[in-house]
């Protein structure tokens, strides 16, 4: 079935229904907005880095295990990255198109991911500065005299890790700047130039309506995977929250792509728009199948050293849901090239 995957992108797609009209999808390649708007992703991954390799090496942090923050950020990166490569092959392949929903989609995900990330950041440091304070008044000052010297010690680390972070290049002012950049370029791209496509009209069968509801129930099945009550984790529940966070995120766009093509039904569409939703919603769906699938055996695992989860239900749904949605874009696609 997989196999198939990698089959439509050098299909011939035939014409259902044609009818034509002029109207503008795809991103006009004569415009220099993309350039700059490349450059200035390029700067952003070379700031995440530094901040990793600051983090790593440099910055003193005591706190044992993997925070939330470490893992939003591997998360925020990867949306970073694929928007970077996307826009990149565009120019550099002058035959792949590009389509303008595409990346709004994409950079309202990385937007998004983005001020989550930085929203974290905030609770979680201000967390353990509530966690210091509290250590301070009850076990210090009011507290055994003995055990001064230990709780100073982890009140020191702790502070030290915070002001790491003001410090870096994780900072909250560089995190804004990042964030009113990423904005910017957003806004640019809902008034970026497109081409005139011819567009055509496709029987409705083709578009599956009740998939966006099925896209529905995965956002909701894969939030109830994740968990979300703990700063700070061991090696595998750092693991398991990764794949939990990631795999809910790219249901958003996911569940874009599919309501899009939904409300199109009724109405003329380019047979590159038309494709190229189908191409994305078939390559998130196969993602989040292959990762609930995945995750499934991680939580698996995690039961077999003694972590009870009830997200085991939640996964297997996912899974479910997840093939549905994939094995039905599928059948559409083959359906199509007929």
């Amino acid at each position: 079935m997989i196999s198939y995957v990698f089959q439509f992108y050098n299909l011939n797609y035939s014409v259902i229904n044609f009818q034509i009209e002029r109207t503008p999808l795809m991103i006009d390649r004569n415009t220099k907005f993309i350039n700059r708007f490349i450059i200035v992703l390029s700067v952003i991954i070379f700031i995440e880095v530094l901040n990793f390799i600051v983090n790593l090496y440099v910055s003193i942090n005591d706190i044992d295990g993997y925070t939330v923050v470490d893992i939003i950020s591997i998360i925020k990166f990867i949306g970073l990255v694929t928007l970077f490569i996307s826009l990149l092959w565009w120019k550099k392949d002058k035959t792949n198109n590009l389509l303008k929903y595409q990346v709004v989609v994409h950079t309202k995900y990385v937007f998004v991911i983005s001020i989550f990330y930085y929203l974290t950041l905030y609770l979680y440091k201000y967390s353990i500065i509530l966690n210091v304070l509290d250590i301070l008044k009850n076990k210090m000052i009011e507290g055994n005299p003995a055990l001064l010297l230990s709780f100073a010690k982890y009140s020191y680390t702790t502070l030290n890790y915070v002001q790491g972070v003001y410090q870096n290049f994780n900072s909250e002012a560089i995190l804004t700047i990042e964030l009113l950049f990423i904005l910017w370029n957003l806004r640019n791209f809902l008034t970026l130039k497109t081409v005139k496509e011819e567009t055509v009209k496709y029987d409705s069968f083709l578009y599956t309506n009740y998939l966006k509801y099925f896209s529905l129930a995965l956002i909701l099945f894969s939030f109830l995977s994740i968990n979300l009550f703990e700063y700070v984790f061991d090696l595998i529940n750092a693991i398991m929250f990764l794949v939990s966070f990631f795999l809910f995120s790219i249901q958003l766009p996911l569940y874009h792509f599919l309501r899009r093509l939904s409300n199109l039904e009724n109405d003329k569409i380019t047979k590159n728009e038309f494709m190229s939703l189908h191409k994305l919603s078939l390559f998130l769906s196969l993602i989040s199948m292959i990762g609930f699938i995945i995750y499934f055996g991680i939580l698996i695992y995690a039961l077999s050293n003694g972590i009870n989860s009830y997200r085991l239900v939640s996964t297997f749904i996912s899974i479910i849901l997840s093939f549905i949605i994939f094995k039905r874009i599928l059948y559409t696609m083959k359906l199509t090239n007929k």
